[in-house]
């Protein structure tokens, strides 16, 4: 059974950065750029074809909106394409080449809705649609026309099942090749330490208003933690319901904060750190899944996450990760922490063991090769 993948990377400063890095990949083939990007495992390319194949499937990955990446595919196929609708020109012939049985879109968010909604009409020997929705807010007229959804967040699988959409629960998961790469990466590059780390959006400007809580913590810890943080921030606008006076952390604490990380970096990052600090949105509603909990258990390093009602679903609260419900109690737990390195290594180790079991991209193909063999 043939299976396509189409992820995006939604280009950002992390990927420009990546990319003014490492310029050689200007001359690279797409098959050496793409083993590239592999080998440095960014964001959703992860082994997930792998595991496919492993599991019986054809399996291939697009990376549709990845403009160096995608031209270079078309030029070598021969391929012409339009100055501004390069994106869905080029998937098109791809998808013409790779002809798929299965599609399975890992995020919706950059791909236009009318091409979600069109696949099967335009491409007959699409048979279904799969897709990933692991982001809030869900928009359930977006989903129509897709086959299966694997929900990342129990607010969207109870919004799906309620809407009669097929759907599953389907957690984010920790994709353990990493740490063989993470390993031989380590070896060859100097590596950055911190004894306790942010690592992802501060939560000032850019991506709306539903990280305000998190950026109000993080200026809070920076005045009375140890605190070191790697971050993305839109722009120098506050979002619309933070202080007036509000700033950018970069701006406010530059010797306290970063440019975020991605790919194998991030993940030495994390390896590096004593304690990871995490902060789900406040559009969580009281539920939690994001991809922190995750990456951070999976590489082996201690976690201190916001609690939510399906915590234990995941993993054991304050055995597996430390969990608080206030800034006072995150102090408390992590002053604990800092005082009890032997307790601390614990966790991160018990934590690391129940993703490996529980959380694995291994596990979670496994799951959707299940659900394939009840589609069909």
């Amino acid at each position: 059974m043939k299976i396509l993948k189409l992820l995006g990377v939604e280009i950002g400063d992390l990927i420009r950065i990546f990319y003014r890095s490492n310029k050689q990949l200007h001359s690279f083939s797409y098959e050496e750029h793409f083993n590239f990007l592999k080998s440095f495992v960014p964001v959703h390319l992860n082994h997930f074809a792998e595991e496919m194949r492993d599991l019986g499937f054809d399996c291939n990955e697009v990376i549709y909106d990845l403009e160096l990446l995608q031209k270079s595919w078309a030029n070598e196929h021969g391929i012409k394409f339009g100055w501004h609708s390069w994106k869905i020109d080029i998937l098109m012939e791809q998808i013409k080449f790779y002809k798929p049985e299965i599609i399975y879109l890992q995020n919706l968010e950059p791909m236009p809705y009318w091409f979600l909604q069109r696949i099967k009409d335009i491409f007959p020997f699409v048979r279904k649609i799969l897709a990933f929705k692991g982001n809030l807010p869900n928009r359930v007229h977006e989903l129509t026309g897709i086959d299966h959804i694997f929900a990342g967040h129990p607010d969207i699988y109870i919004d799906c099942k309620n809407n009669g959409l097929s759907s599953e629960l389907f957690y984010h998961s920790f994709d353990e090749r990493v740490l063989s790469l993470l390993s031989q990466w380590e070896k060859r590059n100097i590596t950055e330490t911190s004894p306790f780390s942010f690592i992802g959006y501060s939560g000032f400007g850019g991506y709306g208003n539903c990280h305000n809580e998190r950026y109000k913590l993080l200026r809070s810890l920076i005045q009375n933690t140890e605190i070191n943080i790697w971050t993305s921030e839109g722009s120098n606008i506050p979002n619309s319901e933070l202080p007036k006076n509000s700033k950018p952390l970069f701006t406010e604490y530059p010797n306290r904060c970063k440019k975020g990380l991605f790919g194998i970096p991030f993940y030495s990052l994390i390896n590096n750190s004593d304690i990871i600090l995490n902060k789900h949105a406040e559009i969580c509603n009281g539920n939690i899944g994001n991809m922190r909990l995750f990456e951070t258990t999976g590489v082996g390093t201690c976690l201190l996450t916001d609690s939510g009602s399906n915590m234990n679903d995941l993993f054991e609260p304050d055995e597996e990760v430390v969990t608080y419900s206030s800034e006072d109690e995150l102090l408390q737990k992590l002053k604990f922490l800092n005082d009890n390195q032997s307790i601390r290594e614990s966790i991160a180790k018990a934590g690391q063991k129940r993703t490996l079991k529980d959380h694995s991209l291994k596990l979670r193909c496994y799951q959707i090769s299940e659900a394939l063999r009840k589609i069909l």
